[in-house]
């Protein structure tokens, strides 16, 4: 994904703010980190992103964390919220105008999940773009 002479950038760690702004401030950090990556596979993580903390608003509660990191050719996003909410993967009804998020992430992720946070109050799903 990176060019061999690009070096991987630190893993980056950041809040949130629980607010309507929150999808294009996490897409902005993403594509900072990410500058090195092909077209392609950075347009998926920026759409990815964007549904990940749209869920996080929608579903969650505040305070809403965005990690990012590289190894190995791999780039890990994580998006973790304090709500309990349970996320189901399956594709809403036809007439229905949303819901879809997790859908495209299991579309275009190379691997994706969701787990417990380390205090076991929230949540945090993940997604790796090989």
């Amino acid at each position: 994904m990176t060019s061999p002479h690009t070096p991987a950038p630190a893993p980056l760690s950041a809040e949130l703010p629980f607010q309507s702004d929150a999808p294009s401030i996490a897409r902005s950090y993403l594509r900072r980190f990410a500058a090195g990556m092909l077209p392609t596979p950075l347009d998926d993580a920026v759409l990815m992103v964007s549904e990940l903390v749209t869920n996080a608003l929608v579903h969650g509660r505040p305070e809403i964390t965005l990690r990012l990191a590289f190894e190995h050719d791999r780039l890990t996003v994580a998006v973790g919220d304090s709500g309990e909410g349970r996320l189901t993967c399956a594709a809403p009804p036809q007439n229905q105008p949303s819901g879809r998020g997790l859908v495209v992430v299991n579309a275009l992720a190379t691997r994706w999940g969701v787990s417990r946070t380390n205090d076991q109050v929230g949540k945090q799903v993940w997604f790796e773009l090989a």
